[in-house]
């Protein structure tokens, strides 16, 4: 049977970061505030290491819907939040969507004051 995978050909990408339980908040609300992203969610996940030798660690699972302009911006952002290159337990990976959905959020009561 021969199988056929489109490329993704949409201008959205999805930017998938794992912390530690605990962490994600904080780097989904810099990401809303620093970066002003609306596509943000976090969830929380358990799994096992055998690297590390640890089962069923709990994490916190932080995903983005970016417009591939600001991919490499944003990924870079997350990377140094996270602090994926100095701290253990953390990792992170980017591929493209085959659709999204644009979301903006509303002007904040007052903002035209």
């Amino acid at each position: 049977m021969t199988r056929l995978i489109e490329k993704a050909t949409s201008a959205a990408k999805l930017i998938t970061c794992i912390v530690p339980a605990g962490e994600g908040f904080e780097l989904a609300t810099a990401l809303h505030d620093a970066k002003q992203l609306a596509a943000v969610d976090l969830t929380r996940g358990r799994g096992a290491s055998q690297r590390s030798g640890t089962f069923a660690d709990e994490m916190d699972i932080v995903t983005v819907d970016v417009e591939a302009t600001r991919a490499d911006e944003v990924f870079a952002f997350i990377y140094a939040q996270a602090g994926i290159a100095t701290t253990p337990n953390r990792f992170m990976f980017q591929m493209a969507l085959a659709g999204a959905s644009e979301y903006r959020l509303p002007p904040s009561p007052g903002a035209d004051a």
